[in-house]
């Protein structure tokens, strides 16, 4: 397995979104912002903060408040609380649940500039720290949020110089100053000083939890320098980044970059660079993040690296980390949010959702990596292009770099290892990310288990089936060759033996396709179990790509396997529909109003069709809407595509159809009536003269014209009812009997019997009058079951119960839901 590098990219285009509340005025300018796991969170001159989602960026709404200009806003950790800051001192908490509403205001700070907010692990307190060196903290009750009654706010230290930063990791709280460092145990109520040495400037220190669960603070130093601290404040160890950082800067991959960024990996000499970190944040919960005003820097502090660093940015006001996205606030108030992904994931992440071109730019930036950690066939081609952009048409690209993402996916297939307890550990490979781990786990089967009990009830039976007829005919050459020469020499022996193990051999490799495909299949599943309702735009685009890459990928691995292709169409199917139902229960109504993604509303349709097409029929209520509304140019479509039907050919995939009755696909003639139906006799026959120059030789019944001719009448004297002359829809014992089959057949013989003449099986199916009795059947369908009254399953020898209002059901179906009467009326 090969390690990639990180990079950091910018397909997130938030400032649009961020900025369109206040589009329509000059005025109002945010001033800070926030951000959570599920909010983003501004502060605007105007006093009022604006509230959005997260993922995806999106307006949710506007919190009023009038305490002033707002100067910082902090999310408290379950997102129930926003506390902010006013440029006059005052310190305000605003509950967002179940309304938003101010819920206690601070005045300890008054006309003092406040530098920093932080709360502790379970959102009780809020730490506030100034220019002055003071630190207090408000506590946030049960009674505070309820409005009953506030606690004041009271001082916790008083510092020699204006307070950095605050981090809190319970109990301890973590203080940054101009020239010291301090750890605040909250519970004992001391605070101590880290290290011995004063600095001067503004480096912050943060903390992050090991799996030990202890503290692993750190505290930033001059010169490219940080202290690792214990949580007693002793200082463990200088790490020192100035050579580290001798490094050439990485490029930010965004869409649409121009050709030339190309040309910037080349091999650059960059000296150690002296800076001062001041700021310092946690992303992908394993390193540190840092901006200064040359750059953004990246450290791994484990191993005392620099994992990669940027000088795009030279005017970062704010910046703020959440998961592995950094969100960042310029002085002139343009907001970026950056992803640090692994290189294989983010080229596996846009050849999913379809961006060819951007996937091919970052192939090209990153070709100097790529070449030496990928095979030079795969990679050469793609790099070969670079010169031949203008030549390349779109639709080539997806072939372009297939194979190269084909490689990449397999980098992170790693035998799974089973533990004592018995579960499954797959190894994701690169997955260090919480992001990139997300995306892995789906790009790998979680667990295969190369046995019988992992497959289908459906695939054990294809399996055994297979197995035993491969067996059978083993048998039986073996029997065929005892009766030629009962007399079995050596040589006979072997030659069974061999014809034996060929066999076994074959049967084996039909058992490894089926675990293969099983293999394989178990990955969509995984993928489909994973679609929520909570699930938000992104989450759920990804989850249909990958469904719909991976869905292409296997029919194209077992597209030669022949003597499988039904076996491969029934397991397809049958996960095709799980899919379309697992969306279609889970999808909220919410996203499906808002959203505007196309690959979701395609989805969805897809889905809704696919559950709902019952059968072949449904095509001609669909054409007899769409035909009539073409134009002259589109018929000569119509004539194409129909001429490819007829000749067997998908209009889709361009595949060979091999069905049975050709005409069967199209019928004119329903189309037709249902025109007639919806759009009356008049447009019925300009439909049938565009279709007779666009098609002359199309085959249609002579019962439409009679159809038409009596509608036309009928629509003369002021009665737009269409008749209907086709004679499938004619009642007949075949099709449309009332009468029981069983019990049909014993009035027939007894009435030719009594009669002494032959009977039309017709009469006891067709008509008003049935069994010696006048009825009117309002529908064709049971109300019990909403199957044809004519299924033959259903008839069996009870047959129909018709009630006085009209309405007849299957007395089988009434059997069984108990009813005695009709039960479609109060």
């Amino acid at each position: 397995m090969q390690e990639f590098p990180y990079v950091l990219s910018e397909y997130e285009e938030i400032n649009p979104l961020l900025y369109k509340p206040i589009n329509s005025t000059q005025r109002i300018k945010y001033t800070c912002f926030n951000t959570s796991v599920n909010y983003i969170v501004l502060g605007s001159t105007s006093g009022s903060i604006y509230l959005f989602s997260r993922k995806p960026c999106s307006f949710i709404q506007l919190i009023p408040l009038s305490q002033g200009a707002v100067s910082r806003v902090l999310i408290s950790p379950d997102e129930k609380t926003i506390a902010l800051t006013t440029t006059r001192g005052a310190v305000c908490l605003v509950a967002l649940k179940p309304t938003p509403k101010l819920i206690a205001t601070s005045t300890e700070h008054i006309h003092e500039q406040i530098n920093c907010l932080c709360w502790n692990d379970n959102s009780s307190e809020i730490y506030i720290g100034d220019d002055n060196g003071i630190i207090s903290v408000m506590v946030l009750s049960i009674f505070t949020v309820n409005s009953m009654f506030q606690a004041p706010a009271s001082t916790l230290m008083n510092l020699d110089s204006a307070i950095v930063q605050l981090c809190f990791s319970s109990p301890l709280l973590l203080v940054s100053t101009l020239t010291r460092c301090y750890i605040c145990d909250t519970v004992q109520e001391q605070y101590k000083q880290i290290g011995n040495k004063a600095r001067n400037g503004e480096f912050e220190g943060n903390s992050k939890v090991q799996e030990e669960n202890f503290p692993q603070i750190f505290c930033a130093r001059p010169g490219s320098r940080l202290w690792e601290v214990s949580a007693n404040g002793i200082v463990i160890k200088t790490h020192q980044f100035k050579e580290a950082l001798a490094m050439p800067p990485v490029a930010i991959c965004r869409p649409n970059d121009r050709k030339s960024i190309y040309h910037k990996q080349t091999e650059q000499t960059w000296q150690p660079q002296s800076i001062n970190f001041s700021h310092l944040f946690v992303v992908a919960e394993k390193y540190l993040f840092s901006y200064t005003s040359t750059g953004l820097y990246i450290i791994d502090p484990a191993i005392a690296t620099v994992v990669l660093w940027n000088n795009e940015f030279s005017n970062i006001n704010l910046a703020e980390t959440i998961e592995n996205k950094i969100y960042l606030m310029t002085s002139d108030g343009e907001f970026h949010c950056l992803s640090l992904s692994f290189l294989d994931s983010l080229i596996l992440r846009l050849y999913n959702k379809k961006k060819y071109n951007e996937c091919l730019e970052i192939c090209l930036l990153y070709k100097v990596q790529l070449k030496k950690l990928v095979n030079n066939t795969e990679i050469n081609n793609i790099c070969d292009i670079e010169n031949k952009l203008p030549l390349v048409r779109d639709d080539e690209l997806p072939t372009l770099l297939h194979p190269l993402v084909i490689l990449l996916e397999s980098n992170t297939k790693i035998v799974p290892k089973k533990l004592e307890s018995g579960i499954v550990v797959v190894n994701d490979g690169n997955s260090d990310l919480k992001n990139e781990e997300h995306f892995r786990r789906n790009s790998v089967p979680h667990c295969s288990l190369q046995n019988k009990e992992s497959l289908s009830e459906t695939e054990l039976k294809i399996e055994s089936k297979r197995e035993s007829n491969l067996v059978t005919d083993s048998m039986n050459k073996m029997r065929k060759s005892k009766d030629t020469n009962c007399n079995t020499t050596e040589e006979t022996y072997e030659s069974k033996h061999a014809e034996v193990s060929e066999t076994k051999e074959e049967v084996n490799s039909s058992k490894t396709i089926t675990q293969r495909i099983q293999a394989d299949l178990e990955v969509i599943y995984a993928l489909v179990d994973n679609i929520r309702p909570s699930m938000d735009e992104d989450e759920l685009e990804k989850i249909i790509l990958d469904v719909d890459w991976k869905m292409d990928v296997i029919k194209d691995s077992y597209e030669t396997l022949t003597e499988l292709t039904s076996f491969m169409y029934e397991v397809l199917r049958s996960v095709e529909l799980y899919y379309f139902n697992a969306l279609l229960e889970n999808i909220s109504m919410q996203l499906i109003q808002s959203t505007d993604n196309e690959n979701i509303i395609k989805q969805i349709m897809k889905a809704f069709i696919n559950i709902n097409a019952q059968s072949y029929g449904r095509d001609d209520v669909v054409l007899s809407i769409l035909l009539p509304s073409l134009d002259r140019q589109n018929w000569n479509f119509v004539a194409t595509y129909a001429k490819e039907i007829q000749d067997e050919q998908c209009l889709f995939c361009e595949k060979s159809m091999k069905r049975g009755n050709n005409e069967a696909l199209l019928n004119w003639t329903a189309v037709i009536y249902e025109i007639v139906k919806k759009e009356g006799p008049d447009i019925a026959m300009t439909y049938l003269v565009k279709l007779e120059k666009a098609l002359p030789n199309v085959p249609i019944d002579r019962n439409i014209f009679q159809s038409l001719i009596f509608t036309k009448l009928l629509y003369q004297h002021g009665m737009k009812c269409a008749i209907n002359f086709n004679s499938s829809n004619l009642e007949s014992s075949e099709h449309n009997t009332m009468c029981s089959t069983k019990i049909r057949d014993q009035l027939v013989e007894v009435l030719e019997k009594d009669l002494n003449k032959p009977i039309n099986r017709n009469i006891f199916g067709n008509g008003p009058h049935h069994w010696g009795i006048h009825y009117q059947n309002k529908l064709s369908t049971c109300p019990c079951c909403t199957l044809t009254l004519q299924t033959p399953v259903l008839l069996g020898n009870n047959g129909i119960a018709i009630f006085s209002c009209g309405h007849a059901y299957h007395v089988n179906c009434m059997i069984e839901k108990k009813l005695t009467g009709c039960n479609l009326h109060s």
